[in-house]
């Protein structure tokens, strides 16, 4: 459990070929993380190859997609690390402030629901779109589910929320909810690890002044293309603003996202605009053909909301 209290690690995909097959979805050829192998593509992503000449002793196999080099890669992959701190105190301090009740007392079970909703997921791991109104500890490892049949319009799990811009599973253009959506976000997964640094807040069982200490994840992943993987699902579903959000209003130049849980009919969603598909982006990159996701990718917005 990370410093914010939530359960991690519980998506995971399964590497193809090590013999658990199910859920289908989060099965992924392993070339989208390991070197010399066929990726989601079937293809080969750019690794390390020799001429021959560099390999007298015949150590080395020959490259599948290269019968003429040798494959230097292969079995290798691309560690992306970051070092991420949590302000833990400037976190529940903002969450106590915007859950407050009218005479400004403390609700501690709708701060709890509030950071549920950030993340997509309830501290214990069940998932909101399975639970959305409390936490399920017989839903904790629970993972085959869907956005786009079973959550559409984000009434359970915003849009926002992070699980649902980091992994939008089925819920991708061209096709929401088909097996060819599920087949364009298996193109942009990671092989992850967190591993929280620094000691707990004195309240969490730290010791005495560690308030004044540092505290995060270490975040680690494993991905072939380091572009097409890590940076594109950092740069073009996590970071950008206009990715998985349906409701959109232009306020002075600027730009948000709304989601909400009631209120507002699916019905209303659909007159809101063009309807809920452009927000969904994601392209299905060749793999010669990728320089830069940042360079490369293409979203839009879905709708506005009438002033």
């Amino acid at each position: 459990m990370e410093h914010f209290g939530f359960t991690d690690g519980i998506s995971q995909p399964i590497i193809e070929g090590l013999g658990k097959t199910e859920p289908a979805a989060d099965v992924i050829k392993a070339g989208e993380f390991l070197l010399g192998h066929p990726n989601e593509y079937d293809l080969y992503t750019s690794r390390p190859t020799l001429a021959p000449s560099a390999d007298p002793r015949n150590h080395l196999a020959s490259a599948v997609d290269q019968p003429s080099r040798k494959d230097l890669g292969r079995n290798g992959s691309y560690l992306v690390f970051r070092q991420l701190e949590q302000d833990v105190q400037g976190f529940r301090k903002y969450l106590e402030q915007k859950t407050k009740a009218a005479d400004g007392t403390g609700q501690p079970a709708e701060a709890l629901a509030f950071a549920a909703r950030m993340l997509g997921r309830w501290q214990g791991g069940a998932s909101l779109v399975r639970s959305p109104d409390k936490d399920d500890p017989a839903l904790a490892a629970f993972n085959s589910f869907s956005y786009q049949k079973e959550d559409p319009y984000g009434l359970r799990c915003p849009f926002g929320s992070h699980v649902r811009r980091s992994n939008p599973r089925d819920s991708l253009d061209p096709n929401p909810g088909s097996a060819e959506s599920v087949a364009i976000g298996k193109r942009h997964r990671l092989l992850r690890r967190g591993r929280e640094y620094g000691a707990p807040l004195p309240g969490d069982g730290g010791p005495a002044g560690a308030e004044h200490d540092g505290r995060g994840l270490h975040f680690l992943c494993l991905n072939g293309n380091i572009a097409r993987q890590f940076e594109f699902i950092q740069s073009t579903w996590i970071n950008n603003p206009v990715f998985n959000g349906p409701l959109q209003r232009r306020r002075s130049g600027a730009r948000f996202s709304l989601s909400v849980r009631g209120g507002i009919s699916p019905s209303r969603l659909s007159r809101c605009g063009s309807g809920l598909s452009a927000y969904r982006g994601s392209y299905p990159y060749e793999e010669a053909r990728i320089s830069s996701c940042r360079a490369s990718a293409r979203f839009g917005i879905s709708a506005t909301l009438p002033d």
